[in-house]
């Protein structure tokens, strides 16, 4: 089962999509870009992705499936504590939002 989330209206910024499958299996994807996405084999990769996009001003969605043990606690909290625009929604377990093919470009 796919979600759809777009950026929010009236914001410049760049919205990236982190899924987080699992702590060693995470997706990136930029709204509205059609793309494959980008792909990360651990949460520190995935801070400094979210890190070096930040200082372009981007922005940050976090989704976060079930078997994504440390991923909430982790991500959110060093965002949060490094004043890093994001907000989290967790997904199912057979849910997705990011296409292999296409990214997270608007439908």
């Amino acid at each position: 089962m796919s979600v759809v989330f777009n950026r929010y209206q009236g914001s410049a910024n760049a919205c990236w999509i982190i899924e987080v499958a699992t702590d060693n299996s995470i997706q990136a994807a930029l709204i509205g870009v059609a793309q494959p996405p980008q792909s990360f084999r651990n949460l520190n990769d995935t801070l400094n992705f979210i890190r070096t996009e930040h200082r372009k001003n981007a922005e940050f969605l976090l989704l976060i499936k079930p078997a994504a043990n440390m991923a909430i606690d982790l991500l959110t909290g060093t965002l949060r504590e490094e004043g890093i625009s994001h907000a989290f929604d967790l997904l199912g377990p057979d849910q997705t939002a990011i296409d292999p093919q296409t990214g997270a470009a608007v439908l």
